[in-house]
Parts: C-alpha cells; structure tokens; sequence
C-alpha cells in the first residue's frame, strides 16, 4: 500500500513520493496518481480513488500546520525530511536553502557584519518538513528526526492480542471454508458451462462434457466402484452381496470364452484381467442404478438458485434388458446350488447391453452413459486424458467381442449345421461396425477419432530470423535482441518493485526463497495440489500461509490501511483489497511480457486460463531443474480435437523467483 492516512491534520500521505496529495479540484489526486512514478490507469486508477475517497480528508486551505511555538515537533510519518536553515531573529525564516535564508536575514534584518561567515549567529541548520510539495502550497515547519523505530505508530489498545487473535482465528476459519467450496466445486462436472480449457476438446466433441455437466465425480466414481469382498450376506435385492456373485460370475464366463478361442493370445495376463476389470464395472453401474435406485444427483440452476435433483434419466433400459437384470436378481436371491440358470441370465443380459439399437439421444445405453463416467479421473478430479481413456475403450471392445464369440459357440452347440465364421461375421456386421447406430458402433468411432487426432500435424506460426541472427520477424513485427534485453531487464525491475512494495507489503524479515531451495511433483494431478503441498517443502515454507497477514496484523501503518474495525471485530478494507488486486494486476502485467522471450508466444485464451495449482487439469507452474517453468498445452493453430502439444518455456532466473515469491 503506497498511502498514509494522518488522521490527526487529515492527510493522505503518498509513501511512495514522500509528500501529502492535495485532494482539491474536480477528480481529487487525479494529477498525482496519473503523473510519476504511479502512472495509474484504468481498474487501478479507480481502485485508488475509491481507497482514497473514503478517508476523512481536510481541505488544502484548512491544513492545521504546527505554529511556531510547539516547533521542533516530532516528525510525521513517511513525509521526506529536509536538511534546511532558520532564521533565529524571525519565525519566518525557514528554508531549505542557505542562499535564500541569507538573503532573508539581509533584507529583513539587515546585512551581515564583515568577515562573519556563513553559519554565524543569525541562522543556523535545521530539519524541516512540509506536508505538501507545490510551490503554492509550501510551508516548512522544524521537525526533530526519530529513528525508524520511533516512526512507527504505536498500536492502540483496542487492535492489540485479542482483537488481532480473533481476527486471525476467523481467517482460519474463512480459509477452511474457501476450502471446502473449492472441493465441493472440483467435484461438481462443470460442462460446458466452465471455461474451454477446463474441458479437452475431445470430452465436448464424444458429448461426455454435455451429458455429465452438474453431476458430482464422486458419485459417479462410486457407481462403478468395485463393492467390498467383506459385504453383508442379507440376501435381499438391494444387498451388494448380489453384486459380488454375479461379477464372479461375469469374470469366470469371459475368462471360460478366452480359453476356448485363444482370442488374442499376445495379450498379457494383467491386461486382459484390466479389461474384464472394466466390463465389471459396467455391470457394477448398471446394478446401482436399476437395482439399488442410485441414479446420480445433478446440480442445477432454477430461478438463480441452486438444486439438486435426481437424474434418473442418465440412461434408459430396454424392456429386454430390464427383464434379464431382473431374472440375474431372481437367481441370485433363489440362492440355488446350479449356477446354470445365472450363468445363462448373465450371459444374456451382457448381450442385451451389446444388441442395442439406438433410435435417438446416443447416452440412451447403458454402456455409453458408464464411458462417460470414466471421462473424470479418480482421486484427482481432472478429466483423464485421450490415451488412458481409449484403454477403457479397448477394454470394452475386447470383452464384447468375446461375448459375441461365446454367442456363436452357444449357437453352433444348438445346431451343429450353422457355420459359425459365418454367424460371426453376420453378428459383427450387425453390432460391431462403426457406421451401425449401435453402442459398439459408437465405442468404435470414438476409438478411431481419439486414435486419429494424435497423429496429425499442425503447422505452428514460425518466427524467422534475420542472418546474422540479431533480429526476428513474427507475424510482420521485427524485433531486435537488443529491444528484447531492455524490454527484459525493465520488466523485472518494475516486477521487483511492485513486488516488494505492494505486494509484500515491504515484509523485509521474510526469507526471499529461490526455487533452487524447492522441490516439485510434475506428476501430481490431485485438484488444488501446488508445490507448496511438497512434504520436501515443509520446513523452507513453514508459515508461509499466515506470513503476510501476521505482518500487516502486527506493523501498525498496515494495520491502520488495511484493516478497520466494524462493531466489536477487525475486517479488511474492502477498498484496501482492491487497490492490492490492482497491484496484483500491475505485477503480472509486468511479468506478461517476460513470458514470451523463452518460447513461442501464448495465445490469449492460453495466458488466461493460467493456473498455479492443479484444477480439473493440470497446473502450469511448475518448479522444476531449479528454475520456473510454465506449461501450456495449447497453441496458436490448434484447434482440432486433442491435437494439441506442449508449450514449455522457463522463466529467467530473476523473474522466476520474482513469480514464485508472488505465490510463497
């Protein structure tokens, strides 16, 4: 904060140029804030004067100056000292220069006697201070210097411990909330109300994005989550003991089919038990929400507010499905010593869920609405990425095949004269082709596209250089290296200041850290993890949290900014938190510029969705290899569906640890 308000004279006093602002005229300060150094404008201009405007102010005019008879007083905070002169015959004699208080003791008083010099009896040296600068407005007055530590403010009694420990507790209290919020906001699918970059471009386009949009990731997880060995024996409909057998019962029949055709026999063991692993979890989700009635919960917004609601259209059963998954509950209930009966139910109701024709809304099936409930990643809430989430694809696909072989075998077994590469071919026609309107025929599409946009090219924007490399063109501006170094080193000097003094708060005790001194995980992708949550961190950030804050608590011209007491409790300044966002702005504004001088440029859309803790995808800051690296993925030209590529770039080592320290 660059302002001291003195409410004893009621002057605003601008730290920063060490003299009071004059608040007359039609915009009060305008000319001060627009001038140097602060050459403020737009949000920051405004967010300045309305700080400014609240103080109690007394007009220039009617200023109380201290008169003569209380001189020398002790200095005023923050207002520059002067090393001046006084005349001792007069109370008028005050300047800072000895020229002219010599002329003002020979016209005034008469000349000085011959051979006297210059510091005789008739002046001496002083310390003077004038609240304002304008030549119209300047009156000294003499002031007795105190050192720093007597310049600053004692702390009233009614801010001091217990005030201050309860301000502190319900800002604990407040953060623990903001938390809690956050988490219960990274749970909820955003959809395609969030930002774009929340959402990769192939989540929007399969229409997952859509179709999940205010559901809780939580919920959906735990509708396919595999249900405990040690559940209950009841053995009624609504048990999870039922669950179990007829999973067994799907495992022992895909793993009974795969021995009889050797069906891929390059397969690895572990794999082909991942793949069964994720045709379980489909029937798992199919049994919670038909059996159990745990259809998902969606968030959603009725006249502003709001509600939620039971979606118990998150996909719809046919008659023939919901008449096999009941028959699988009879025969598990039936508890009968011949599993037979089951097998044959389960064996039907999973070529039910393959033998679907989809007339309308694709997420209609059973299937497609579980591959949607696999698009957010457990136990870090991002959404997976193309790659990981073709290998559930993979996995369904490769059981349904199975279940249509062990179809033909059951058929061929019936009727010896069938030709069974014959009825094969006629049931893969009929349900496993990509221009079928079937589930399978849309599980495929989706492969082949995710399959497909990893593999093409996209021809970035090139910068070219100059031959003897001292100048590069991009997009018709040529720059020289040059203008870069002074664009640079301007940059980082402007971002050090306001760093230090705005955002900081000019906390000189606080350990300046560099990310040489930390540790990162690139690979962590839990929502709202930084690198502050590094356990090899603990010990150089203990305390970071509460660092700034105990230091405006506890130095009383911050006290005095940024706090005010409201009722029997302290709170923050709404008009002091818009001026330090403003500052927040003016800080990264100068490190924009920096950003481009190690890579390629970002896009616009790149540079603000920006985050320094991990969201439903990935962070991009990073401390890596002892330096600050940012990371994007996207880039100018990309817009096809995940054909995307990594921008990495590290910032300079000055301006790195100027951004980390921002976060610290």
């Amino acid at each position: 904060m660059n302002f001291y308000h003195d409410p004893e004279r009621g002057v605003a006093i601008c730290i920063r140029c060490q003299t009071g602002m004059v608040p007359d005229g039609k915009i009060p300060f305008k000319n001060h804030l627009r001038e140097s150094p602060h050459h403020l404008k737009g949000e920051a201009f405004k967010a300045t004067c309305a700080y400014l405007d609240r103080l109690e102010l007394t007009p220039t005019r009617q200023v109380r100056h201290p008169p003569p008879s209380e001189q020398p007083i002790p200095a005023i905070p923050h207002l520059r000292v002067y090393r001046g002169y006084r005349c001792l015959h007069c109370d008028d004699g005050l300047s800072v220069s000895e020229e002219r208080t010599r002329r003002h003791v020979t016209s005034r008083h008469g000349p000085a006697p011959f051979g006297e010099g210059p510091l005789d009896d008739r002046y001496e040296t002083c310390w003077l201070q004038t609240i304002f600068r304008p030549a119209r407005l300047v009156r000294y007055f003499r002031v007795t210097p105190r050192v720093d530590e007597e310049t600053r403010l004692s702390i009233s009694p009614e801010s001091s411990s217990s005030s201050s420990h309860a301000f502190l507790t319900r800002q604990r209290q407040i953060h623990q909330e903001i938390i809690a919020v956050e988490r219960q906001q990274a749970d909820l699918v955003v959809g395609s109300q969030g930002h774009p970059a929340d959402v990769p471009l192939w989540v929007q386009s399969c229409g997952f994005a859509r179709h999940l949009q205010g559901c809780r990731k939580t919920e959906l997880r735990a509708l396919s989550k595999k249900p405990s060995t040690e559940a209950t024996t009841i053995t009624t409909t609504t048990s999870e003991a039922g669950l179990n057998q007829i999973r067994q019962v799907v495992a022992d029949l895909l793993n009974e089919t795969w021995r009889w055709c050797g069906f891929r026999p390059g397969i690895e063991a572990a794999t082909k038990n991942q793949y069964i692993a994720t045709w379980q979890g489909a029937i798992t989700f199919l049994w919670r929400t038909e059996i159990l009635e745990g259809w998902p919960t969606r968030c959603i917004e009725e006249e502003g507010k709001k509600k939620e609601m039971i979606d118990r259209e998150f996909f719809r059963c046919t008659d023939e499905q919901r008449r096999h998954l009941h028959a699988c509950v009879d025969a598990v209930q039936q508890k009968r010593e011949d599993e037979t009966s089951l097998r044959e139910h389960v064996a039907a109701l999973n070529m039910a869920l393959i033998c679907h024709r989809l007339f309308g809304y694709r997420f209609e099936s059973a299937l497609l609405a579980f591959c949607a409930t696999l698009t957010p990643r457990a136990y870090t809430d991002d959404w997976h990425s193309a790659s990981d989430f073709n290998h559930h694809l993979s996995a369904l696909i490769y059981c349904g095949q199975l279940w249509i072989f062990r179809l033909v075998c059951q058929r061929v077994d019936e009727d010896p004269q069938l030709d069974p590469d014959e009825e094969l071919s006629r049931l893969c026609q009929q349900w496993l082709r990509q221009e079928r309107s079937t589930p399978f025929g849309l599980i495929l599409n989706w492969r082949l596209m995710l399959f497909e946009v990893g593999r093409r090219d996209v021809a970035p924007r090139l910068a070219t250089w100059s031959l003897d490399n001292q100048e590069v063109c991009y997009q018709g501006t040529t720059i020289s290296m040059t203008q870069v170094g002074q664009v640079h080193r301007q940059a980082v000097t402007e971002a050090r200041q306001i760093l230090e003094r705005d955002l900081l708060l000019g906390a000189d005790h606080l350990v300046r850290m560099s990310a040489t001194h930390l540790a990162d995980e690139a690979h962590r992708r839990e929502v709202h993890w930084w690198f502050a949550q590094d356990r090899r961190n603990e010990r150089v950030l203990q305390g970071h949290r509460e660092a700034l804050l105990q230091h405006t608590v506890r130095t009383p011209l911050l006290h005095q900014t940024y706090l005010e007491r409201h009722s029997d409790s302290i709170r923050f300044r709404p008009e002091a938190i818009g001026l330090y966002a403003a500052a927040m702005q003016d800080f990264l504004q100068r490190c924009f510029a920096a950003f481009h001088l190690s890579g390629p440029p970002l896009r616009a859309r790149d540079v603000l969705a920006m985050t320094w803790r991990n969201t439903e995808r990935p962070r991009s800051i990073y401390v890596q290899h002892g330096r600050v690296m940012v990371y994007v993925n996207h880039h100018k030209s990309q817009g096809h569906w995940n054909g995307s590529h990594d921008n990495v770039r590290f910032l300079p080592v000055e301006l790195g640890d100027r951004h980390r320290g921002n976060f610290d």
